[in-house]
């Protein structure tokens, strides 16, 4: 390696250095530095692993060691090097945050949290507002993630990664034109920064520019193919257009990235309901119910597949509970209009219906009053199940 003068780099210095003093530690860690702040991180890797051999327990060592296995995003082994780099006295601020970074890795939030707490990081590093920010969102506590957001953003006003961050963040609490001004700033700077794109495909499916929709998260999950959201996102889109087909291979790439999303398994469930496969539908909503048992949509959608069924002791003890746990439960109500329809009580069922979808709800549940319209529209285009309260809508 060489400068474009042809004089050896800094790094060919150091490692020459070191090649005639190979036990000299401070220069070791030097020209680790240099290697990763060159991207040259194979040759890092290997200045840590023989310099741990000279040197084993060195807590310089480890937390280098830490920042290259988190660069290769082996985020177990990193976590290992960084505790150990931790224990062994290096309290530096960029451990802790990379043992921050680490644990965000793994999903484990809360822990990333309880790390990015420590009062001297946010001088040092404000970047750690940005992650603490990322942390907030996933643990539901929107509010203190926007504030973190917008703190970085005084930091560092052209941060893409920030300014798409707080656009989902506001998009999600209903702050539309903020969150569309963000989104678009953020794409001027960073055409494939994940979130903005996730804001402006969900601002146009709420829009029912649907081809817009399935065009950004198509372009999202090509630069981001492991983001769940975005093929969530495609199959919402393709179920609201009635291609189930592409509705169905997109779920199945969404549920395979986020196994525990229970909205990913709702909209499996609806889709296989709209397709009229009621065991497939049930089994998603089972597993839905594994994660948590308390979630009233869950219990209104297996009460839609036991009418559906024709199994009415389940269809009833289904929508009591999920009635129960959500008075206005969309899923529920929908099942009981649908259980109406199918006893002959067409007027009755017609009003319960007519009720539900003129009834004002909150943001959440605009996605089960789409999800009750498309089965509508198969029920109505299927002559095999169309009945006078289908066909009217």
């Amino acid at each position: 390696m060489s400068t474009p003068t042809g004089h050896p780099s800094r790094l060919d210095r150091l490692l020459s250095y070191i090649e005639s003093d190979s036990t000299n530690l401070a220069l070791r860690n030097d020209a680790i530095r240099e290697a990763c702040d060159a991207g040259e991180w194979k040759i890092a890797r290997a200045l840590i692993e023989s310099g741990l051999s000279k040197h084993p327990g060195s807590a310089a060592l480890l937390a280098s060691l830490g920042l290259v296995e988190l660069q290769a995003q082996r985020y177990v082994e990193a976590e290992c090097a960084l505790v150990a780099a931790l224990a062994g006295g290096l309290e530096a601020p960029e451990v802790r945050f990379n043992l921050a970074f680490c644990r965000f890795g793994l999903g484990d939030y809360a822990q990333a949290l309880e790390l990015l707490a420590d009062p001297v990081l946010v001088p040092v590093l404000p970047i750690a507002l940005l992650l603490r920010a990322r942390c907030l969102h996933h643990l539901d506590r929107p509010l203190e993630a926007i504030a973190d957001c917008k703190a970085y953003l005084e930091f560092a006003s052209d941060d893409a990664d920030a300014k798409g961050l707080l656009s989902l963040l506001l998009y999600e609490k209903r702050s539309l034109s903020e969150a569309r001004g963000l989104s678009e700033a953020a794409l001027l700077q960073n055409a494939t920064q994940l979130e903005a794109m996730l804001t402006l495909g969900a601002l146009a499916a709420d829009e029912r520019d649907y081809e817009t929709a399935a065009s950004t998260y198509l372009t999202l999950v090509e630069a981001h193919p492991l983001c769940g959201r975005g093929w969530l996102g495609l199959a919402l889109v393709d179920l609201l257009r009635m291609r189930m087909d592409s509705a169905k291979r997109y779920i199945a790439l969404a549920t395979a990235t986020m196994p525990d999303h229970i909205g990913s398994l709702h909209v499996l469930a609806w889709i296989e309901v709209v397709r009229g496969n009621f065991p497939e539908a049930r089994s998603a909503f089972q597993r839905a119910l594994s994660i948590d048992r308390n979630f009233a949509e869950t219990h209104g959608g297996l009460a839609v597949v036991a009418v559906l069924e024709g199994d009415g002791a389940a269809a009833t003890a289904c929508i009591k509970r999920a009635l129960r746990l959500q008075p206005g439960c969309l899923s529920a109500r929908y099942a009981d209009a649908l259980a109406l329809d199918r006893a002959g009580k067409r007027e009755a069922a017609q009003a319960a219906f007519e009720e539900l979808m003129s009834t004002r709800i909150a943001d959440e549940g605009g996605s089960y009053r789409s999800f009750v319209a498309a089965h509508l529209r198969s029920l109505r285009d299927d002559p095999e199940t169309a009945t006078m309260f289908a066909t009217r809508h």
